[in-house]
């Protein structure tokens, strides 16, 4: 069990609403009713009685948040409910490298924050953010799945995207070569229709690399993750000219104070180059 699942429940159960546990806590309504639901599968027990207009306690639910507040009320007796400021950052690995470490080096000398950096796909990123384990993520969405309605997408730069082999490859050809991939739906799985001869998944953006220059398969990647050309065949892929780099939060009113001053200080006005 997740225990900030139990803060979440607290919330919702003192506030008979999830919307309003939802501005309490800065996270989306739907984070909230995922927390709660994967909570109510960890116990086995329904903890809340849900209606179009109300929240109510089942009877598990009133002995939970009975336990919750003594507990929270010795937390405070002994001088630990203290809290800190806390942002969760979720990026792509070549966004962290090329973009991200230059906007975390400027947030920690003007910041007294606890800083966590997740990298991911762009798949798991998302679902993370929407479970209300990341505040924000950079990414570069190459599913096109739907942004829900409790988030915003800000595009901050573009990227471009090249295939990489040791060799000359034609780009008509890709499917007979085996295929590296950071995971299963990515920018060489979208290029072509046709199956490969293998696929080899690897969830780090230098391996990838590496492998390639080993002459093992070949890759489509973001350019700004090569750092080093030697070795490498590059060539450009005009279908993804101009890949939409993203950042994505929760809506304004669901932002904690500190997440909105980060957008606004090192968001709106940021650009990516490429």
């Amino acid at each position: 069990m997740d225990y900030r699942y139990l803060e979440v429940f607290h919330r919702v159960a003192t506030n008979k609403s999830f919307i309003g546990a939802a501005k309490d806590l800065a996270i989306s309504p739907s984070a909230i009713s995922r927390q709660i639901r994967l909570l109510e599968n960890s116990c086995g027990r329904q903890l809340l009685r849900r209606s179009p207009k109300s929240v109510s306690l089942t009877e598990h639910g009133e002995r939970l948040l009975s336990s919750l507040e003594l507990f929270n009320s010795s937390l405070s007796q002994h001088g630990f409910r203290e809290s800190r400021t806390v942002l969760r950052i979720g990026a792509l690995e070549g966004l962290l490298e090329s973009y991200l470490i230059a906007m975390i080096i400027a947030l920690s000398q003007k910041r007294e924050w606890d800083l966590y950096i997740d990298v991911d796909s762009p798949n798991n990123l998302m679902q993370r953010l929407e479970r209300g384990r990341l505040d924000i993520i950079f990414t570069s969405p190459v599913n096109e799945t739907p942004i829900p309605d409790d988030f915003v997408c800000r595009a901050i730069g573009q990227e471009k995207i090249v295939l990489i082999s040791r060799e000359p490859v034609d780009l008509k050809e890709v499917q007979k070569y085996p295929w590296i991939c950071f995971e299963p739906n990515t920018w060489i799985t979208r290029f072509t229709k046709k199956h490969p001869k293998k696929t080899i998944r690897v969830n780090n953006m230098l391996s990838i690399i590496g492998l390639v220059k080993a002459g093992v398969g070949i890759a489509m990647i973001p350019e700004h993750c090569i750092k080093n050309r030697k070795g490498l065949k590059v060539q450009s892929v005009s279908k993804f000219k101009g890949a939409e780099i993203s950042a994505i939060l929760p809506q304004k009113d669901f932002r904690p104070n500190h997440l909105q001053m980060f957008f606004e200080e090192f968001v709106i006005n940021s650009t990516i180059k490429t």
